[in-house]
């Protein structure tokens, strides 16, 4: 009866091995099935989606349009000094991006302008693609 016990706890102490594994285990990025994400500037500029990326928390592909990068480029380069920083940072961001998520990551081109703006273009680039968005 000792042995049965014995065995009962071993497996079930392996069960909860294999558990703690799996869910400690960080993701990739390129899970199948999982949606296409685009990225806008605001998210860039925050920097916290670099640490999501990390934990592999991310799924699908990270899509970063040309348009969003263009936005941040003229914040970059404009003369609110707390817009600058912030800008530059989320040019770091996206170069940091590229990095972690190697083929999970694109940099789209979508040359198109929208009268609106990136928002707006953003929003229409998100229906004409059926992906979501990441905002913050």
């Amino acid at each position: 009866m000792k042995d049965f016990y014995g065995l009962i706890i071993i497996i079930m102490l392996l069960g909860l091995a294999a558990e703690v594994y799996f869910l400690a285990k960080p993701r990739r990025n390129s899970s199948v099935g999982a949606a296409p994400i685009l990225v806008d500037t605001s998210v860039l500029m925050d920097g916290r989606v670099t640490e999501l990326a990390k934990t592999g928390f991310l799924l699908g592909k990270i899509i970063v349009p040309r348009s969003v990068l263009t936005e941040l480029q003229l914040l970059a380069d404009g003369a609110d000094h707390d817009k600058r920083e912030r800008a530059r940072f989320g040019m770091d961001v996206v170069k940091e991006l590229k990095d972690i998520l190697k083929s999970s990551f694109e940099l789209y081109d979508d040359n198109i302008r929208v009268p609106e703006g990136v928002d707006s273009r953003l929003l229409k680039l998100a229906k004409e693609m059926d992906v979501a968005v990441l905002t913050a």
